[in-house]
């Protein structure tokens, strides 16, 4: 008896969602009670703000593109600025001359009165000297160097830098429109669910009001046993389907919650179909042109190609010698002598032979690239072929509607009549019931079928990479 008036309650809050006029409109005129409605493209604008792992990719982005800057430096003037300080020891310091001392010949001193004393001096040497140079006490080096010539240098490197922020950028486009597909597809069957609202109330009073029907037949002995256990199935069947219900939309809500990281309402779903009825397809053609140019994977293949063959480019030119302008200026301050300054200018040429490690390297990133063509080719191939049968499904599709529409009044039909006759009195509840319950299911069907229209029109604007000019 609980669960009886869960379900109860469970529709009535379903019928206040979707309260329709007539039965005998179609389902697009449904006018429904929610005044605070979320359309499709609304909550996929709320999956796009809310998704955290969408926003890394902009400071991915930010990252690369200083890559980029960094790797253009190197063509900028290289300064380097450097002091020291110290004290050097006294001996280093004394002995920058050594002392030299003789006698006059006695000729000369004989010609002076007096005692004459030795004559003294000092004379510098060569490792006196070059102590004092090594170990000055103070010194301050000024060096700056300009790249002339490099075909491994810093434009090449940033051509690489670049390529590494359009595969990012390629990346986040490739997670934006499976997160917009997915919230799509997500939001579509809540709405197939929240439009079956009616078709499972129907099918719960039809079965229930027919299984009392057999119930009443087979005790007065009008069923055979065969005829009652069919009867039995059927109605628990049905009341599997009806109870199952509730569970099936907390599955679709809780779907599309973690595809948009957002709580999700069904009172403020928009149920109106008008926007799947303007749906037009164009040429297979068409769509596998739009898809070879918009793909976002395709487009990181293409980075991953043009990231290689510059890599290649890179260690093949790492044998090129590489031609650069330096100068040098450094003044010093030594204990024994005064502050000289020294510079020194000129053209530095740099060439570096490797043991042929860049030559593997280039070897290896020629095979990188050819793999990524390779991979590229097969991609192309299977988009084109999950377009082709996704383009005949749709097609498929299309011409179903017409037999559905034509169903879905027939049963409106069938409806009328046996309403008539239920109220003259030749026609049973069940038999009302049952009609009703056919025309809902006839209902369900057309609108689950323009939804599953809706959903597989947008897998192929997914396929095609969401181009700009048709969604």
């Amino acid at each position: 008896m609980y669960r009886k008036n869960a379900l109860n309650l469970f529709f009535i809050l379903l019928t206040i969602i979707a309260t329709t006029g007539s039965l005998l409109c179609y389902p697009e005129s449904y006018q429904y009670a929610c005044c605070n409605q979320i359309s499709l493209e609304q909550m996929v604008d709320v999956a796009f703000q809310n998704r955290d792992d969408l926003k890394a990719f902009d400071y991915l982005i930010k990252a690369n593109q200083f890559g980029e800057k960094a790797a253009i430096g190197g063509y900028l003037p290289q300064v380097r600025v450097s002091f020291h300080t110290g004290k050097a020891s006294k001996a280093e310091t004394r002995d920058v001359a050594i002392p030299v001392q003789f006698d006059l010949p006695s000729e000369i001193t004989g010609l002076v009165p007096g005692e004459v004393s030795p004559i003294s001096f000092e004379i510098p040497t060569v490792a006196g000297a070059t102590t004092g140079f090594f170990f000055p006490k103070e010194r301050i080096t000024f060096d700056v160097s300009q790249l002339i010539l490099s075909l491994n240098g810093p434009m090449l490197q940033r051509k690489i830098a670049q390529q590494e922020t359009f595969i990012s950028t390629t990346q986040q486009q490739q997670l934006e429109n499976l997160i917009r597909f997915n919230t799509e597809s997500a939001f579509l069957e809540l709405k197939k669910l929240l439009l079956q609202n009616m078709e499972i109330k129907a099918l719960k009073e039809s079965s229930e009001i027919t299984f009392d029907q057999s119930k009443w037949r087979n005790e007065v002995g009008f069923l055979n046993r065969s005829q009652w256990d069919f009867s039995k199935s059927t109605f628990s069947q049905e009341q599997t389907d009806v109870v199952n219900y509730p569970n099936d939309i907390q599955q679709a809500i809780s779907k599309l919650e973690r595809e948009a990281n957002s709580t999700v309402d069904p009172t403020h779903i928009m149920l109106s179909l008008e926007n799947i009825q303007n749906i037009v397809l164009e040429s297979l053609q068409y769509y596998q042109e739009k898809a070879i140019e918009n793909r976002p994977d395709l487009h990181e293949q293409f980075y991953r190609i043009k990231q290689a063959k510059y890599s290649e480019r890179f260690h093949k030119n790492s044998y090129v010698p590489e031609v650069s302008f330096f100068a040098n200026i450094t003044k010093s301050k030594y204990s024994e002598c005064n502050k000289p300054l020294f510079w020194n200018l000129g053209i530095r040429v740099d060439w570096a032979l490797d043991g042929f490690a860049n030559a593997n390297l280039a070897s290896k990133y020629e095979r990188t690239r050819t793999e990524f063509i390779l991979r590229k080719r097969d991609l192309e191939l299977q988009i084109l072929q999950e377009i082709r049968e996704l383009y005949f499904l749709l097609k498929t599709l299309f011409h179903q509607l017409e037999p559905a529409q034509a169903a879905f009044k027939q049963s409106l039909t069938e409806l009328d009549n046996q309403k008539r006759q239920y109220q003259v009195g030749l026609a049973a509840l069940f038999e009302y019931e049952q009609a009703k319950l056919n025309a809902r299911k006839s209902e369900f069907t057309l609108m689950s079928l323009k939804i599953d229209i809706k959903n597989n029109y947008q897998r192929l604007l997914f396929l095609c990479g969401y181009p700009p000019e048709i969604v």
